[in-house]
């Protein structure tokens, strides 16, 4: 976790790079993936691309492993845009998360499953605030969560 290499920051489409990430998951029919991009499909951001996609490939993981065995999962993706910043949203219909644990989520080591190191969502924060982003969820119990990635948009 201490040696996360130097991001490279490029401009590139973020629609594209997103639908790639979905690909990977798609093709499981574990879960249905539902994009929503709100006319956003030509916009350019300015960060490092391939730990944008570990960050995103962090959160479908998480929003999918979230998803109770009986319940078919559904994972929305969707993008929205300001002046400034394009805001991607990942939502699922999972267990969502306890109170007493969001004030821990993205602290390295915390996790709430049986395997992994815990490093999954505190590597994504540092990516997203390597390129100058932020990330934040809101989450309710039985009915999922969402998090939330801002991105700036490339002035260019």
């Amino acid at each position: 976790f201490a040696k996360m290499p130097k991001a490279h920051n490029e401009k590139f489409n973020l629609v594209n790079k997103i639908r790639e990430i979905i690909d990977l998951y798609d093709y499981t029919g574990e879960s249905e993936f539902i994009t929503s991009f709100n006319g956003c499909e030509s916009v350019v951001v300015h960060a490092d691309k391939e730990q944008f996609s570990r960050a995103m490939i962090n959160l479908i993981r998480n929003a999918i492993q979230s998803i109770p065995e009986h319940k078919k999962g559904v994972i929305k993706i969707e993008i929205e845009k300001n002046t400034t910043f394009a805001i991607v949203k990942v939502t699922d219909n999972g267990k969502g998360i306890p109170e007493n644990l969001r004030d821990s989520i993205f602290m390295p080591n915390f996790t709430t499953k049986s395997s992994g190191a815990g490093l999954g969502l505190a590597i994504t924060k540092n990516i997203v605030e390597n390129f100058k982003g932020e990330i934040w969820f809101t989450s309710e119990i039985e009915k999922g969560s969402t998090f939330f990635i801002s991105i700036p948009i490339n002035e260019d």
